[in-house]
C-alpha cells in the first residue's frame, strides 16, 4: 500500500508516511509551478488556450445572412478556434463550445404621434453557434405590443431598420418562442445582452449568460464599456459595421469570436477543477512530465 500524499494549504512541499515512495510524488509547490518554457515557444503560444490558424490570419467577417433555411452547414471546428484547441485545454470547456449561441438584434427607431416620443424597438434578430452557423434568423413585427399595439398609435420611422422589411415579418410574440426554446439549456453570448433580452423580453438565467461587456479585458479604462465595432478591429483585426445599417449576424459572430478568443479559455474564468485539469495536461505534455516527478523526488 502506498503512502498518503498531503498538500498543505499554505502551499508548501507535500509529505507523506512512508518516505520510500518520495519519488511518486509531485509536490504542491512543484504542482503550481510555471513549466519552463523556452522564450521563443512562450512568444509563439497564443492566449486563452487556443491554436491560431494555420495561415496566421483571422477569420473573415461574415457577410449579412440570408433566411435560416439558406445558412451553411455546420463548421467542423468553431470558426473562432480555426486551429482547433489545445490538447491541454480542460475537457469541461471544450465541451461547452458546443453549448455556445451568440444573439444579436437590430433596432428600429420611431418617433410617436401626437407627443414625439422616441421609441426603439427590435425588428431583426440573429443567433449562431460557435462554428458561424445560422441557428435562427428572422425579422420580428413589434407592433404587436408594447407602445404600437394600439391600432389608433400613429409613428414615423425615424431610423433604423426600415418598416418595409419588419411589418410583414412574424409578430415579435412568435419570435420570442421560437428564440427561448433554441436557448433552453444553452450558454447565451453577446455584447450588452442586457439590453437585447430586455427589448425582446426575453429571459435567460444569469448563470448561462456570457456578456462582452463584464470582461475587464475587453472594457475601457475604470470599467467603461466598449463598443463592438472598436473591440473587433482591435482584438480581431476585423472590421464591422461598416454601413450605416448593420449585420446582425455579423455582430453576433464578433462576439462569439471575442468570447472564445479572450475569455472562454482564460486562466482567471476557470474553476478550480479546471486549473488542476490543465497543470496536469501540460505536466504530461512534451515529455515533462516524467522529469517533474524526478525532481519533486530531490525535494
Amino acid at each position: 500500500m502506498g503512502g498518503t500524499t498531503a498538500f498543505p494549504a499554505g502551499g508548501g512541499t507535500a509529505c507523506t508516511s512512508q518516505p520510500r515512495t518520495r519519488a511518486r510524488i509531485v509536490s504542491n509547490t512543484v504542482f503550481n509551478r510555471r513549466q519552463r518554457v523556452p522564450a521563443r515557444q512562450q512568444a509563439a503560444r497564443p492566449r486563452g488556450g487556443v491554436v491560431p490558424a494555420a495561415t496566421g490570419s483571422e477569420p473573415s467577417a461574415q457577410q449579412a445572412p440570408g433566411p435560416a433555411s439558406a445558412a451553411a452547414p455546420p463548421a467542423a471546428v468553431p470558426s473562432s478556434l480555426a486551429g482547433g484547441v489545445l490538447p491541454a485545454a480542460p475537457s469541461r470547456l471544450q465541451q461547452e463550445v458546443e453549448l455556445l449561441v451568440a444573439l444579436d438584434v437590430e433596432y428600429t427607431h420611431l418617433k410617436l404621434v401626437p407627443g414625439g416620443r422616441h421609441v426603439t424597438l427590435p425588428a431583426e434578430v440573429c443567433a449562431v453557434d460557435a462554428g458561424g452557423r445560422v441557428l435562427l434568423y428572422e425579422h420580428c413585427n413589434p407592433s404587436s405590443e408594447g407602445p404600437l399595439a394600439s391600432q389608433q398609435q400613429q409613428w414615423r420611422h425615424v431610423g433604423g431598420l426600415p418598416p418595409a422589411l419588419w411589418r410583414v415579418a412574424s409578430p415579435l410574440g412568435e419570435v420570442r418562442q421560437r428564440l427561448a426554446a433554441l436557448l433552453q439549456g444553452r450558454i447565451l453570448v453577446g455584447h450588452h445582452l442586457s439590453k437585447d433580452l430586455g427589448a425582446l423580453q426575453l429571459h435567460h438565467p444569469w448563470a448561462d449568460q456570457r456578456d462582452t461587456l463584464r470582461y475587464r479585458q475587453l472594457q475601457g479604462r475604470r470599467g467603461a464599456g466598449r463598443k463592438l465595432r472598436q473591440l473587433s478591429a482591435e482584438k480581431l483585426g476585423r472590421e464591422i459595421q461598416r454601413t450605416k445599417r448593420h449585420s446582425p449576424r455579423e455582430d453576433a459572430q464578433a462576439a462569439m469570436d471575442l468570447y472564445l478568443q479572450h475569455v472562454h479559455f482564460e486562466k482567471q474564468y476557470m474553476r478550480y477543477e479546471d486549473l488542476v485539469e490543465l497543470h496536469l495536461a501540460q505536466l504530461g505534455s512534451g515529455g515533462r512530465g516524467s522529469s517533474d516527478s524526478a525532481e519533486a523526488s530531490n525535494v
